[in-house]
């Protein structure tokens, strides 16, 4: 499984959203759209300027956790069907 984390980099527009999610398309990747959202803007969740720090990487970890969880526990299922 490929999973594309999505991330506004630009301050005001987000010009590479489209990028990312274009090519996890054409791949048949996961696309996990904005998953920084929210943590720059909170100094509790960063540990300089433009870093998030560990409170800020477990968030993006639940985000991408929380997209690729079912996946997973689908592909499980699907898993033990066929060995049946």
């Amino acid at each position: 499984m490929v999973a594309v984390a999505g991330m506004k980099l630009g301050l005001f527009t987000d010009e590479f959203a489209s990028i990312y999610e274009d090519t996890a398309k054409e791949f048949g990747a996961l696309y996990i759209p904005q998953v920084m959202k929210g943590i720059l803007s909170d100094s509790t969740l960063k540990s300089d300027p433009i870093h998030p720090n560990g409170a800020g990487y477990r968030l993006i970890a639940e985000r991408i956790a929380a997209k690729i969880k079912p996946l997973l526990h689908h592909a499980d299922r699907s898993i033990g069907r066929r060995a049946s």
